[in-house]
């Protein structure tokens, strides 16, 4: 057992390849050449450190190998919290994070860079005007105005020190007839003592704050900022629309921002992954304190509206509509995408007859010409890129790829990572004599790994992965349902499949009716019917996966692991198909949807995915209760016989640990074989570093231990 730990834990680590980071070009070229660079992020488990390092490229459109990558080793790279290149290119921001020599306390500073120095520095904590300043996918930006002259980000709003009802200094008790001769000085002022002492609210130094949900719980109430270089202010936004919290503001000229409002009333729902937020797109003018200031870009009610995109020259908009049901809707499902002409004040519906799951846009989507950007979308169990001619409307190119960076400099970047990649390799786009280009760095394959694609009778499809050496013994096989359940697994790379694979496991990594890309009765043919509908489909997959190689592989040795929803689906598989699965590892799985109403931060998720109608405000009945009881992993759980892993985020906010508690206890006191690892500081995803890898060998300890043979 322990070579074969060592082992694992080893081939865990070689199989967490870097993940781009960022890319950056030089505004330095030569004749026919430009110069960029990829920031790479890579896991080190051993020293449970994320490492960023440089690898400069070379970009020769004329050349027969365009793409080339200098060679020299990768440099490494401390970047900041938020950084952003002027339109010029001659200069780059950036936020960094870090603590005070002095205070010790939390800063946020600003620095300017040039190509070879810093230009400027702003200490942006010394104007104690906000909190923390926001870096996340959903609310952050950090955003040059056209003239290089300001900058806008997002911070948490200072929050008022409110104080309890003991916090303050009780004032000694004076005799009438005493008194201290200082006291006569403070006559006339007594009402400017008393201001001041009453600044602070009494008694509210415990009111709740609602916050954004999960890996958002640090986000409550935000603001705009805007960093003016010249005069060297900070200025905070304040004639923001009530009730919305702003979010990704984005310059429309020199002195206008458009940014997302998303709606708080009657009260937050957890944002991460769920674009079905109730948002609208408004303006406001930087230096226009009147009622004016801000104007809604649209008004249109039941959207979805996020995402904006400004063309350089200020004249068009892109953003994301997803048109809500007042009734309950999925957390993803088909968008529109939306143009917006600032000078018609028109709005058009770009691709209507395209079915789009984009989810959101790279930061940098426009090219300088004002007519073409690029979008990704999610199809057919792929990733694509679409260049789109806004004129047209058309799509001018469509590009298979594993990630869209976005556009840099006219040059558009796409990753290509699939799940047999020894290591991810770049795809550029260039634009030259009105058509597209396309370059690809040579691609580099894991000999050890080959994969291929299975498609049922609903047209939906589902990717298998083999070791290449054929093994003289039947081999594993781990059953791999994606979460959500309104995403899409692609044949993008993942490095527990890959680790899996190494170990000498087979891997099918499953989508299902319900997940995005397979048209649109697919997708809404999941609601109402979880629990059943998408466990026969992964069932269905896992069968036909058996029959296709037939004897290859070990029918004792058929694991299942998943997460989140996948959990959900694992854990229905054990209980519903109790001697097929020799053992199953669940990550915060789903297993009693109406105990989890009351306590995730999307309670609409458990009423929607039952098939149960949704408002803010809805009191679940006892027959909506047993609705959601019915389709849970809960109700099969006398049924399991395959021991059961449960690996558990402490902080998790969307599946709270009280469902894998119940579960587990449930499991152990009706004689089932059970384990639990608890990580007290770590979420949903199960993210943190340490835990990743902990978890991750535990599940290979955990699948070599309970095999069937």
């Amino acid at each position: 057992m322990n070579e074969y730990l060592k082992k694992a834990s080893q081939v865990v680590q070689n199989a967490n390849l870097p993940s781009l980071a960022s890319i950056s070009l030089s505004h330095h070229s030569k004749a026919g050449s430009k110069f960029f660079n990829v920031v790479w992020k890579q896991t080190n488990y051993e020293i449970t450190k994320a490492r960023r390092f440089i690898s400069p490229y070379e970009f020769a459109e004329n050349d027969p190998n365009p793409i080339k990558k200098l060679p020299i080793f990768p440099i490494p790279y401390d970047g900041g919290l938020l950084e952003k290149v002027s339109p010029s290119r001659k200069l780059k921001a950036s936020i960094k994070k870090q603590e005070s020599t002095i205070s010790k306390k939390e800063e946020f500073v600003l620095e300017i860079y040039s190509d070879s120095k810093i230009t400027q520095t702003i200490n942006l904590s010394t104007f104690d005007k906000h909190s923390s300043i926001l870096a996340d996918p959903y609310f952050s930006s950090l955003e040059w105005s056209g003239d290089e002259e300001k900058i806008v980000y997002v911070a948490e709003k200072k929050k008022p020190k409110n104080e309890g009802f003991f916090d303050r200094k009780v004032e000694p008790l004076l005799d009438d007839k005493t008194s201290k001769p200082e006291e006569k000085k403070n006559e006339g002022n007594d009402d400017k003592i008393d201001e001041k002492k009453d600044s602070k609210t009494v008694g509210d130094k415990f009111n709740y704050e609602e916050n954004w949900g999960e890996l958002l719980n640090d986000i409550t109430n935000t603001v705009m900022v805007v960093v003016n270089l010249v005069e060297e202010t900070v200025q905070i936004l304040e004639k923001i629309p009530a009730g919305v919290c702003p979010a990704q503001p984005r310059w429309l000229n020199n002195n206008e921002i458009i940014f997302t409002g998303y709606n708080i009333e009657p009260f937050r729902l957890g944002l991460r992954v769920c674009e079905c937020r109730p948002s609208n797109l408004y303006t406001i003018k930087v230096d226009d304190n009147s009622e004016n200031a801000q104007q809604p870009f649209q008004e249109v009610k039941n959207v979805s509206d996020h995402s904006a995109r400004v063309s350089p020259n200020g004249e068009f908009v892109i953003f994301i509509r997803r048109h809500l049901n007042t009734s309950g809707n999925m957390h993803r499902g088909p968008e529109s995408l939306m143009l917006h002409d600032t000078k018609q004040r028109s709005v058009l519906e770009l691709l209507p007859d395209h079915m789009l799951f984009m989810h959101g846009f790279s930061n940098q989507c426009w090219l300088s010409d004002n007519i073409h950007f690029v979008i990704a979308n999610d199809k057919d169990g792929l990733k694509f890129a679409y260049i789109l001619n806004s004129e047209t409307g058309d799509i001018v190119k469509e590009i298979p790829c594993n990630v869209l960076y976005g556009v840099e400099s006219d040059l558009i970047f796409l990753l290509n990572h699939e799940l047999d990649s020894a290591g991810a390799t770049l795809t550029v786009a260039s634009f030259k004599q009105d058509q597209f280009n396309i370059f690809q760095e040579p691609p580099q394959k894991d000999s050890q790994i080959s994969y291929g694609k299975l498609t049922d009778a609903h047209g939906v499809s589902s990717y298998y992965m083999l070791p290449t050496e054929i093994a003289k013994n039947p081999i594993p096989l781990v059953v791999f349902p994606h979460g959500g359940p309104h995403v899409m697994a692609t044949n993008t790379f993942r490095f527990n499949a890959a680790a899996f694979v190494h170990l000498g496991y087979a891997v099918l990594l499953c989508n299902y009716r319900g997940s995005t890309g397979f048209g649109k009765e697919n997708l809404e043919a999941l609601p109402g019917n979880v629990g059943d509908m998408d466990i026969k489909d992964v069932q269905n997959f896992a069968e036909i996966l058996l029959e296709k190689f037939e004897n290859r592989f070990n029918k004792k040795q058929i694991f299942v692991f998943g997460g989140s929803h996948g959990g959900f689906i694992g854990a229905h598989l054990v209980g519903q198909y109790p001697d097929f699965y020799s053992a199953a590892a669940l990550l915060n799985p789903v297993t009693d949807m109406s105990a989890m109403m009351m306590v995730t931060d999307i309670p609409d998720w458990t009423f929607v995915e039952s098939g149960v109608p949704y408002e803010q405000g809805t009191i679940p009945s006892p027959e909506i209760l047993a609705e959601m009881v019915k389709r849970s992993p809960i109700v099969h759980l006398k049924k399991v016989k395959a021991p059961v892993l449960l690996l558990v985020g402490g902080k998790d906010l969307r599946v709270p640990p009280s469902q894998s508690k119940s579960y587990y206890r449930l499991l152990r006191a009706n004689g089932k074989t059970a384990k639990m690892l608890y990580y007290p500081e770590d979420s949903h995803p199960l993210l943190n570093i340490e835990t990743d890898g902990d978890f991750f060998v535990n599940v290979l300890k955990w699948f070599y231990e309970h095999n069937r043979e």
